[in-house]
């Protein structure tokens, strides 16, 4: 299917990813669920600009009279994004699904937070389920794999 993701409002210049045990509750991004405290996440930061739009950038008018943001730098636009381990081996298999039918390697995945709308809700989850089930049986009991699995169902 490759994932064509460049329809952005804006882009990032700075991103950085760790894969981290999770220091406070917080939400995946992808399918909702509860990632706790102790258990692995992926996180990435993404922050449009490199350097301050106002103290750092040379060609900005405020650079140019000296401005001073004292600390409270405009870096444009930011995102965070977690990311829980049963939906990091969704993409996984997703991924090699996708390398596996020739797509280039920035469409090899679905848009950050989007996994469901993008992959599951497009009409190609059959082949995106049995890789998953093939690489990754643990995670049988995701409520995509789920709910695709009753799709499947109904369709018959």
């Amino acid at each position: 299917m490759c994932f064509y993701n460049d329809d952005y409002d804006w882009y990032a210049d700075v991103q950085d990813e760790s894969h981290v045990r999770c220091e406070k509750a917080t939400g995946c991004d992808e399918c909702g669920s509860k990632i706790q405290v102790g258990q692995w996440k992926r996180h990435i930061y993404q922050q449009e600009e490199e350097m301050c739009r106002y103290c750092e950038d040379e060609d900005s008018i405020e650079y140019e009279k000296g401005f001073d943001c004292k600390g409270d730098c405009d870096f444009g636009e930011t995102s965070e994004y977690d990311c829980c381990v049963p939906c990091m081996k969704i993409l996984a298999a997703i991924y090699e699904q996708e390398k596996d039918e020739d797509c280039p390697e920035h469409s090899r995945r679905p848009s950050l937070g989007l996994m469901w709308e993008e992959a599951f809700d497009s009409g190609h989850d059959d082949q995106y389920v049995s890789r998953i089930l093939e690489m990754f049986p643990e995670v049988s009991s995701h409520r995509f794999v789920q709910q695709t699995a009753e799709r499947r169902m109904e369709r018959v």
